[in-house]
């Protein structure tokens, strides 16, 4: 793993809760501070940061928590001055054991209004299109025998989402999942499966679903094979101003040849239409690829995951599984190397809605890990149309028939000693609908040095060049920065 990575190993096997603070000064020179195609102008924003990391690897609460607050200091332009939070948390607590539990997961990103402006940049700078995210999702869980031959499992789910000075995200999904199964398991298997969905937009309308269903699960041990089934009933009123009945059908198949090769294939037939998820994930000691084809309904305000970290961060987490086993350690080890290596956590492109959408997702990511050099590349392709049809929420789906995001980067990062490196980020976004002016493009390079002083503090040095284009006239930004950062 190289020289660097022996100390960062070494810390993420300490067992026991570990907490780090930390502060950074950022200091950003850009020539066109409001991103603007008209008089472009210059300005230097200072950024002062103060965040957190926690992990809890044991105990009856397990989980990790990585907070930042940050106040943007604009020299020319006061107006802008705010104050920026970030968050992402993922906590797993055991309330009686065997018997209860409850799952705890929030996080605060900035993210796109509309598909069609400015996406949010790594620098983070203020701007017209973008505002912080937050989710929240609550998921209590009860299960427990009843009789000798049979076992209940409860599932509770609240998932709140709020966009910071927009109308337009803001929802909140409810719902309860009851499954009775057999109590003890065996390669064929069943389970009796009942749902209640309710979702709510402030800007758009509230829908609910409720699910019946039963599953035959069959599994081949000899062949790394096991097959599900499932078909019932589902009531909605999604895309409908009153509620309908509809048949539902499923199959889903996971194949794990090796524990580094694995393919899963789910299908479904919903009032939707039909959904499906193709995912492919191969990894050698120095590689991870991961393959993914999948059309899903989305009934939550942006596909922004609780507690999701990213792509790099879930690619390099899988690369990983062999050397660290345990996924607390290894989910430390991986946050820390990605910012040794100088790993950048790229925003992907996206948009708010206020409605329920389908969506067409077709992703390739691969990461690899030599002596002393990384390399990540990542290409996602989605198409997103408004499924229910008797809303009047106003948002880019009810502009547009569909919205078509494509968005690549690439990330190549170099241990010049083992208290230094050199990385270099290419990435590129697109948004599309089916308006001539509905378009937007932007293509991103940055450079960046970075070096550790001491085993408390950092440095960070680099510089961007950004390109624009929209149906209106073309524009661009140069930025250069710095970096000071301090770890108690």
């Amino acid at each position: 793993m190289g020289a660097i990575a022996f100390p960062l190993l070494a810390q993420a096997q300490t067992s026991g809760i570990t907490l780090f603070p930390n502060v950074s000064v950022t200091q950003t020179w850009t020539d066109n501070y409001a991103l603007a195609s008209v008089k472009p102008a210059i300005d230097n924003v200072t950024r002062f940061s103060a965040d957190v990391s926690l992990r809890v690897p044991t105990g009856p609460v397990q989980g990790h928590l990585e907070y930042a607050l940050s106040s943007l200091v604009y020299a020319h332009h006061s107006h802008l001055n705010e104050l920026q939070n970030a968050l992402n948390s993922s906590f797993n607590a055991t309330l009686l054991e065997g018997r209860a539990a409850l799952g705890v997961n929030a996080s605060i990103a900035r993210s796109a209004i509309s598909a069609f402006g400015v996406q949010p940049t790594v620098s983070g700078l203020t701007q017209e299109n973008s505002v912080e995210l937050r989710t929240l999702a609550l998921t209590p869980q009860f299960q427990g025998p009843i009789g000798n031959t049979l076992r209940y499992t409860a599932k509770l789910g609240y998932v709140l989402s709020d966009a910071n000075g927009s109308s337009v995200g803001d929802s909140t999904k409810s719902s309860i999942a009851l499954q009775l199964a057999p109590s003890t398991s065996a390669s064929f298997s069943w389970t009796l499966n009942g749902s209640h969905e309710r979702s709510d937009y402030k800007a758009g309308r509230t829908t609910t679903s409720d699910r019946l269903y039963a599953a035959l699960t069959f599994g081949l041990a000899e062949f790394d094979l096991e097959v599900n089934a499932n078909g019932g009933i589902e009531r909605t009123d999604l895309g409908l101003p009153e509620h309908h009945r509809y048949q539902t059908r499923g199959f889903s198949m996971a194949w794990t040849p090796s524990p580094r090769t694995g393919l899963t294939a789910i299908m479904d037939h919903r009032p939707a239409g039909k959904t499906y998820t193709l995912a492919l994930q191969h990894r050698t000691p120095l590689t991870v690829w991961t393959l993914s084809d999948s059309r899903s309904l989305w009934v939550d305000s942006s596909p922004v995951a609780a507690g999701s970290r990213g792509t790099a961060y879930d690619a390099f987490y899988a690369l990983f599984a062999s050397a660290i086993p345990d996924p607390v350690e290894r989910s430390t080890f991986v946050v820390n190397y990605l910012r040794q290596q100088g790993i950048s956590a790229a925003v992907s492109p996206g948009f708010l809605s206020s409605s329920a959408s389908v969506t067409h997702v077709q992703a390739l990511s691969a990461a690899w890990r030599g002596q002393r050099s990384t390399a990540m590349l990542s290409v996602t392709r989605s198409i997103s149309r408004r499924v229910d049809s008797a809303s009047d929420a106003v948002d880019d789906l009810s502009a547009a028939g569909q919205v078509q995001l494509i968005g690549a980067s690439l990330d190549l990062s170099h241990r010049l000693t083992p208290l230094s490196s050199m990385s270099l980020v290419l990435s590129g976004s697109q948004g599309r609908g089916t308006l001539v002016s509905q378009f937007n493009r932007q293509r991103q390079a940055g450079l960046q040095y970075s070096l550790r002083p001491t085993a408390a503090s950092s440095l960070v040095v680099g510089l961007r060049r950004a390109h624009y284009e929209n149906s209106v006239t073309p524009f661009g930004e140069n930025t250069i920065f710095a970096t000071i950062g301090l770890r108690f």
